[in-house]
């Protein structure tokens, strides 16, 4: 499972409320949800959904700094999907530490 970086809980409750509870993926993802334009059906109480940046571009280290407005609702297979259409790293691998070699090797 994707690990996402979150948003303040006030943030995610409103960018979700605005999305009427739904995905609002439109084919970002590279599937076409119904005809041109409609949103994905991911919706409705016990749907998981995350609240970040509508350009599924942005760098994972970014996210914090995304004002509401810029925000969507997205279900995380349409997410993850529309980062790798736009080839974005996941949030995970972007957010992993990298390991630092002391110069002289391990002692």
């Amino acid at each position: 499972m994707t690990a996402w970086l979150p948003v303040p809980a006030v943030v995610w409750v409103q960018v979700v409320s605005d999305a009427g509870r739904r995905c609002e993926c439109r084919g970002a993802c590279g599937v076409e949800h119904g005809t041109a334009g409609e949103r994905c059906t991911a919706a409705g109480r016990g749907r998981t959904l995350v609240a970040a940046p509508r350009d599924p571009s942005v760098p994972a280290d970014l996210v914090a700094l995304c004002p509401r407005e810029r925000l969507s609702a997205w279900c995380p297979g349409c997410l993850g999907a529309a980062r790798r259409e736009a080839g974005t790293a996941s949030y995970s691998a972007a957010s992993r530490p990298v390991p630092v070699q002391r110069p002289g090797g391990d002692r």
